[in-house]
């Protein structure tokens, strides 16, 4: 066997084992981090080893015209083409959202639930908006005013903002069944929002976390999952021991937004 065809297979060899260590490391970093910025070096890795044999190929076509360089060539475009897109397919959108990617999961989630119940954790609930006409707009609101759940609980933030009790006696307002309960933020804030509902008798949970500014993990589960059971009995627990708003409280939000 001649050395330099010996020496292509070693090297080929070396490229499967480094190519395996990249996918567990990759799968590793983000997994662990949760940072789209290691899919984009993972994306630069697929353009490099796309322009490395087109080059190659463009420069030195009669060095590489034979059976064995054509087929690497190929097979190293079609590997870095197929990288792309996997990473593009599979990893990118396995549960990391952008802002307006996460209305359609939760008003899919709302929608799919049984109407017995349906429990909300989100903080002063500014997601459904700031102001009365935005809440009016507001997908999630409009997804969850129609489908008349039997039992709504809230978990939100104690108000001490004007804004905040404004939008709270809207909510109670719009949803009569809707109970409040409220947590300090700075003693007691898991920094999660979601929503536990009933899907065929079971519990179901989908919970979302801001990552960056308008990237978000979404974490969809069950309580046939450890996550899920665990998820399930904090929102139990932090209900139980959170605040009732008074009567007198409530009155004064709905008061705040009937003017």
């Amino acid at each position: 066997m001649e050395s330099g065809l010996l020496i292509g297979f070693l090297l080929a060899s070396a490229s499967i084992v480094i190519g395996a260590f990249l996918g567990v490391l990759g799968n590793w970093l983000i997994s662990e981090y949760n940072k789209s910025g290691w899919v984009s070096v993972f994306y630069m890795i697929g353009v490099l080893t796309l322009l490395f044999p087109v080059g190659t190929a463009f420069f030195y076509w009669e060095e590489i015209s034979n059976w064995l360089g054509l087929l690497a060539a190929t097979l190293s475009v079609s590997a870095s083409i197929g990288l792309m897109i996997f990473m593009r397919t599979k990893i990118r959108t396995k549960n990391i959202y952008k802002s307006d990617e996460v209305d359609p999961i939760m008003n899919r989630f709302t929608d799919d639930a049984d109407n017995t119940e349906i429990k909300l954790f989100g903080g002063d609930l500014s997601f459904f908006g700031e102001s009365e006409r935005k809440i009016n707009e507001n997908s999630q609101y409009l997804k969850l005013k129609a489908r008349g759940f039997n039992v709504i609980q809230i978990l939100c933030e104690n108000p001490t903002r004007n804004e905040t009790k404004f939008r709270y006696g809207k909510i109670i307002t719009d949803l009569p069944k809707a109970e409040l309960r409220f947590y300090d933020p700075k003693d007691a804030d898991l920094r999660i929002r979601g929503r536990i509902a009933k899907m065929g008798g079971s519990d179901r949970l989908v919970i979302f976390d801001k990552i960056e500014s308008k990237l978000y993990k979404v974490i969809q589960t069950d309580t046939a999952n450890s996550n899920g059971v665990l998820y399930n009995s904090i929102w139990n627990l932090i209900w139980e021991l959170a605040i009732r708003p008074t009567p007198a409280e409530l009155d004064e939000y709905r008061k705040l937004y009937q003017g």
